[in-house]
């Protein structure tokens, strides 16, 4: 769910020792990058939380649509939030909707349409310091009514904005 992190915040305390410590550590997905920890440590998550990470996302959990003639595979948002609920606890991480933006809105079909992009930050507790992601996304709804194309929209973007952070 969290294969690497953007930025991070760290405690006064942890924000010292990683003067003291070598600059090198892994991220997850096996790259190097500066942060204060020392070679080998994974951002204070747990040898459990890490092999979680790492694994593969089961086939069984990817869903398929099919949008201007391509198969699009995707993972439902629900499943998402399970996972980071499973993986971190479901008080160990959050996300904040930094943004969201009408960028079309018209009819369609006799309905109500629009379109939404969004921005979202995630921040997972890991230790004594906060990863902090961050994705974007869009969304597209329609509705009889404009409130409901409108909400739905949004809706779409913030969750596709999410999983994207999470990925």
């Amino acid at each position: 769910i969290l294969e690497t992190a953007a930025c991070q915040t760290r405690s006064q305390e942890a924000h010292r020792l990683s003067k003291e410590r070598p600059t090198d550590c892994r991220r997850l997905s096996g790259q190097w990058w500066a942060n204060g920890l020392r070679k080998g440590e994974v951002m204070g998550f747990t040898d459990r939380q890490v092999k979680a990470l790492e694994s593969k996302l089961s086939a069984k959990n990817v869903r398929t649509r099919e949008k201007d003639g391509k198969v699009l595979s995707y993972v439902e948002g629900w499943h998402v939030i399970s996972e980071a609920n499973r993986v971190f606890g479901f008080d160990a991480w959050d996300r904040e909707t930094l943004e969201t933006r009408c960028v079309w809105e018209g009819t369609s079909n006799g309905l109500y349409a629009c379109s939404y992009v969004a921005r979202v930050r995630v921040r997972v507790r890991a230790g004594d310091i906060f990863v902090l992601r961050e994705g974007s996304g869009a969304g597209y709804s329609s509705d009889p009514g404009r409130g409901g194309a409108h909400e739905n929209a949004i809706k779409g973007a913030e969750t596709d904005a999410m999983k994207r952070a999470l990925a």
